[in-house]
């Protein structure tokens, strides 16, 4: 029987804390892992990224990985990729077991998937030559 993905919402571990969920996603490259997004509502209130049997188990909450905010960030918001399709970034958050920067996105086309893609891969510039492109992976369409 597979298990019901995590709703999105507040969540409190025990022993751990309370943290607010933005559901389950699932990596890009990795299609089987589920990733959860999440935030802690506690100093020092900083956003990760897990796998969901990690987070269930309160494995690995470090409190030593802070997000710097500056101009560098991923804004959120519309981005459109070389193909057209358009996704709505949530934003950045780090693995709490890697420290590896993870984009969080939804498809906002069928069958609207919830995405992890490393931050690196969703920035790096492409080349797609039948469709007469090089550059980014996705560009900013709408800030938020």
């Amino acid at each position: 029987m597979e298990e019901e993905p995590l709703k999105q919402g507040i969540h409190i571990l025990k022993r751990i804390g309370t943290f607010y969920i933005f559901g389950e996603y699932r990596h890009t490259e990795r299609a089987q892992t589920a990733l959860v997004p999440y935030y802690a509502l506690s100093a020092p209130f900083t956003t990760y990224v897990n796998s969901r049997e990690r987070f269930e188990l309160g494995l690995d909450y470090p409190g030593c990985h802070k997000l710097p905010f500056t101009e560098e960030n991923l804004q959120p918001g519309i981005y459109r990729d070389v193909e057209g399709r358009d996704y709505n970034v949530h934003g950045e958050f780090i693995h709490a077991y890697t420290g590896e920067l993870f984009v969080c996105y939804w498809a906002m086309f069928e069958p609207y998937a919830s995405l992890a893609t490393p931050k690196c891969k969703f920035l790096e510039e492409i080349a797609q030559p039948e469709l007469n492109y090089k550059g980014p992976r996705f560009v900013l369409k709408h800030a938020r």
